[in-house]
């Protein structure tokens, strides 16, 4: 579960076990050193995130060492260190076994190539794990990746990527699904979401997740505005356009900037989204070829959007025309039908995108 928490350890207060946190590798993924007391000579490291130096420092100073390596799952940032910590200290490593290929044959991921290490213990879900004096039951919760597990030990749960505070496991990785991390339907999504990346988590999430029904998210206020502007506002846009063809987007507060400490730069806004069956019966790929190309440049006409997705100007006038709209018409003032319309026409004349 990465974390921004902090560089060195820091302790997770229990009644019994002692836990202490590492965020290790580059993107801050948890590691936990796990003993049964704070006095114990043993510990159980939980995702070797980093560096196995760091891992070994922490554990020196602990005065305990590493009896056994438990892995949640597969994805790099939670193996990084297995093959050098297991080869240093000798303990048994413990690992899913619907990830295992993961450790034994990795593959380099956004640039960083994983060292290769068998398992000493394929784990299902459903075992019981024995190791410094701790017993730890394996329950297997994938979604996150196939085979992913988490490990339960007296009111601790390690759950690797599958939750995190107020969300889940991210589905865009190999392997992932949101149909089996999220089972079922009738899911709603609250949150505050990532100003940088609202956007397209948004659109992706109501292109992918048929589970979730109802969205009450905030984001930066003039990306709100962008997800509900209607034709001729000046928020209007593509996103616009995307979101109408696969939910109802209403702003339902604006929160100002002055409410948040620290202070940001913008204000927020409140945004409620409700999926629907796109009410427009066209391939999207093509839809949104048109649209992209409509919005591409705002103070074009449509007609001279259609050239440059490469009609001439006798083709584009009639293709207009024939979809039953003023050819001079901008696709700021354009409404998802009339987009519709366009390429209707433009795919029974034989244009692909």
């Amino acid at each position: 579960m990465p974390s921004g928490a902090r560089a060195s350890g820091a302790t997770i207060g229990h009644v019994a076990l002692a836990v202490e946190q590492l965020s290790l590798g580059p993107i801050g993924t948890n590691c936990y050193l796990v003993r049964a007391e704070s006095a114990a000579t043993e510990a159980v490291v939980v995702d070797p995130s980093g560096p196995a130096a760091e891992i070994r420092l922490r554990l020196a100073q602990l005065g305990a060492s590493c009896a056994a390596i438990l892995v949640t799952h597969g994805h790099f940032d939670h193996i990084l260190g297995v093959a050098e910590l297991a080869e240093g200290t000798g303990a048994p490593v413990y690992m899913p076994v619907g990830d295992r290929a993961l450790l034994e044959t990795p593959t380099e991921v956004w640039g960083v190539l994983v060292r290769a290490w068998a398992p000493d213990v394929l784990v299902e879900g459903g075992e019981t794990v024995e190791a410094a004096g701790i017993s730890f039951q394996a329950l297997h919760v994938p979604g996150h990746s196939p085979g992913h597990v988490a490990y339960y030990a007296d009111g601790c749960l390690f759950s690797g990527d599958v939750l995190f505070a107020g969300s889940v496991g991210r589905t865009d990785l190999p392997g992932a699904d949101w149909d089996t991390l999220l089972p079922g339907e009738g899911w709603a999504m609250v949150s505050n979401l990532p100003y940088n990346v609202s956007v397209p988590l948004l659109l992706d999430l109501l292109q992918t997740v048929p589970t979730i029904d109802r969205y009450l998210v905030m984001v930066q206020r003039e990306v709100g505005e962008r997800l509900v502007a209607v034709p001729g506002e000046e928020a209007y846009g593509s996103v616009s356009v995307r979101v109408a063809y696969r939910a109802d987007a209403r702003v339902m507060r604006r929160v100002p900037a002055d409410v948040f400490w620290p202070r940001p730069k913008v204000d927020s806004a409140l945004v409620r989204v409700v999926p629907h069956t796109p009410p427009v019966d066209v391939d999207p790929v093509a839809l949104f070829a048109v649209v992209e190309r409509g919005f591409a440049e705002r103070r074009k006409t449509m007609g001279n959007a259609l050239r440059r997705l490469g009609l001439d100007a006798a083709s584009a006038l009639r293709v207009m025309n024939t979809s039953g709209l003023d050819p001079q018409v901008r696709a700021e003032r354009l409404g998802l039908a009339g987009f519709a319309a366009i390429t209707r026409t433009l795919l029974a004349e034989g244009w692909r995108p």
